[in-house]
């Protein structure tokens, strides 16, 4: 195939959708090799053009964060920054390899009120209008910090929206073991690597267990935390895979980055976690079944409270109105009953077909 059958746009498209601009642009960088063709120029000059957007955008970002972060950690929050946030600022070289479409902070339940204080003090709003409760354990708050630039938090009650890996993982022990991350002057509380890895693994198959969006980001994290380990943080990692007995799930997910990055510490720890134990608690991620009304029971045997359940069973069936207007526009009150009734035939006509 020659190089005018690609699309040189719809090939930086893709590769900005997946997170990777700044790292083919730092591959080309290190290679020393000089570009040769039309085509191969004029990807390196679109990548480069992204990549020095991108690093701008996710500057100004990170200032912004940071900012909040002081904030937290002056009221005494207790937090932890999950996923690509967290990872920029631990695993990665420089902070804009990881580019993040929104910033993960995992909140303890009772200091959630405090910390929507400070996100409301400092022009934050809830992009969504409501807070879900059980249905999906977090929510959104976001603010425009310039021209065409928004930074969107992502605040988690649990890691997961999955109640079974939010037991798994829950939130005293993921707090417990948490690292500091220095950055500049200031500080914050991050999930150790060990944890990230675990995290990282499951949050992947989830994506691709219910068919969706898989960024290959997410894979390369996978590499960057692998590297960074140090001897102590493998030795911790396996002794968690060990007591949870979910070895096969990393070594799927450390099989799939393979396909698309090669590293011998990956390699390394597939070899190690091929010998441990192995149970069958969240092998429905291995899955690919796609039934919704599974996903729901599985959801609903997992909750640990009845309220919680209850609570559950209410926001899937009858959310509130600010949910249905978000799907289907602003409408007439008196109309309501109407969409509510579409939404629950649809969901049954779509559990009968699957």
């Amino acid at each position: 195939m020659s190089d005018l059958e690609f699309d040189v746009e719809e090939i930086l498209e893709e590769a900005q959708i997946h997170g990777i601009i700044p790292l083919i642009y730092k591959r080309f960088c290190d290679s020393q090799t000089q570009i040769n063709g039309d085509f191969y120029q004029r990807i390196f000059n679109g990548v480069k053009n992204r990549n020095l957007s991108g690093a701008i955008c996710t500057s100004l970002i990170h200032k912004e964060t940071f900012e909040l972060l002081n904030k937290l950690n002056a009221n005494k929050i207790r937090y932890i920054v999950l996923k690509g946030f967290a990872l920029a600022h631990d695993t990665y070289s420089n902070p804009h390899l990881r580019p993040s479409v929104d910033i993960d902070i995992m909140i303890e339940e009772k200091d959630i009120e405090r910390a929507k204080e400070i996100f409301l003090q400092n022009e934050y709003h809830n992009i969504k209008e409501w807070e879900p409760k059980e249905v999906h354990l977090q929510f959104t708050y976001s603010k425009t910090i310039a021209k065409n630039i928004t930074c969107h938090l992502d605040i988690h009650r649990l890691i997961s929206n999955d109640h079974e890996v939010s037991n798994l993982l829950p939130f005293n022990e993921i707090y417990s073991n948490h690292a500091i991350i220095n950055a500049g002057n200031t500080w914050f509380k991050s999930i150790s690597r060990p944890y990230a890895f675990i995290h990282a693994c499951i949050h992947f198959l989830r994506h691709k267990y219910r068919k969706e969006m898989v960024r290959l980001i997410w894979l390369y994290d996978l590499v960057a935390i692998a590297e960074k380990m140090t001897i102590a943080e493998r030795d911790e990692l396996i002794s968690i895979v060990k007591r949870k007995s979910i070895s096969n799930i990393i070594i799927q997910a450390i099989d799939d980055t393979s396909e698309n990055f090669q590293s011998e510490h990956l390699n390394a720890l597939r070899n190690i976690m091929q010998h441990l134990p192995v149970a069958r608690k969240l092998n429905y991620l291995l899955d690919d079944n796609k039934n919704g009304l599974q996903r729901f029971i599985r959801q609903m045997q997992a909750t640990k409270k009845i309220s919680s359940a209850v609570t559950l069973l209410v926001e899937t069936l009858f959310p509130p109105k600010e949910q249905i207007y978000l799907k289907y526009g602003k409408i007439n009150n008196k109309l309501l009953w109407l969409y509510y009734t579409k939404r629950l035939a649809k969901g049954i006509l779509k559990w009968l077909r699957t």
